[in-house]
């Protein structure tokens, strides 16, 4: 490979090494950082969702009633349920190097589209919003389908399940831009209501409940992701929550997730009510 002249020589060697360390797989289910911090990237991530959730609040801001706040519900909700696989995706197979943050940087491209349709989702716009939505959602299902392929098949009877639910959220999704308002509304409803139930049923079991083997993983709800994976090594290590780090990610934080939607709904929604 040619070089600039009075620099070293490049070797195809050294270029595919370059390449293995700007473009790895992503983090396989297991693999904790140990004292991981949050970067800049990852906030500035959260601040472009909070462009398009301020972007459904304007409009529930001109239409202060109680439709509207059903309707500004369901928008939300489908947000929210975009942030929480982007972000706990990144919290669980994200690495500090270039792939990362290249899909980071598509999902914020997609997601500004997303925001210029969001205001009026549930009026003229939602076809538009619809579609874009939806190439989100397929998005992130190939993120996920990434740590698929790299993982223990032992994991494949959670993830698989997962990885369907946002496949078909996505599809759902994008074939409801061809419905008429009314059925429109009703096809995300079932898409936001099917993901909670799903959740509710993967957060309910405690730590001493994944000690039974017969225990089921729930067909759906992003938490069975990081918790039955992890299930093995909590019926080893179900001691000392210092022994978790292997699986501190999987469970835990699932109580926690139930709570943002309502409390991070009812922000906007004041602000929207203020400003009226």
């Amino acid at each position: 490979m040619s070089s600039p002249e009075g620099s070293a020589p490049l070797s195809w060697a050294s270029a595919v090494a370059f390449r293995r360390y700007f473009w790895q797989p992503p983090r396989a289910h297991g693999e904790v950082i140990e004292g991981r911090e949050v970067s800049f990237l990852e906030l500035f991530y959260d601040l472009v969702f909070v462009v398009v959730v301020s972007q459904a609040a304007g409009h529930l801001a001109g239409d202060v009633t109680w439709a509207g706040v059903g309707r500004f519900a369901v928008v939300f909700g489908l947000i929210w349920l975009a942030w929480i696989n982007g972000a706990v995706y990144h919290d669980l197979h994200g690495r500090a190097e270039g792939r990362t943050r290249s899909y980071d940087f598509l999902q914020m491209g997609v997601l500004a589209l997303l925001a210029v349709f969001t205001g009026q989702a549930t009026a003229g716009d939602g076809p538009a919003f619809a579609v874009v939505y939806s190439a989100y959602l397929f998005l992130l299902g190939w993120l996920w389908y990434s740590v698929r392929r790299q993982d223990d098949p032992a994991f494949r009877p959670a993830t698989t399940p997962y990885i369907t639910g946002v496949l078909v959220s996505a599809t759902v999704v994008g074939a409801s831009a061809l419905l008429p308002h009314g059925p429109r509304l009703a096809a995300w409803v079932l898409v936001v209501v099917g993901w909670l139930v799903g959740e509710v049923r993967s957060s309910l079991p405690c730590c001493l409940e994944l000690t039974k083997p017969a225990w089921p993983p729930p067909p759906s709800g992003f938490v069975c992701w990081w918790r039955t994976p992890g299930s093995r090594r909590v019926r080893r290590r179900c001691g000392s929550p210092s022994q978790w780090a292997p699986r501190w990610l999987y469970r835990p934080r699932a109580p926690t997730t139930l709570l943002i939607m309502p409390t991070g709904s009812c922000t906007p929604a004041s602000g929207a009510g203020a400003t009226t």
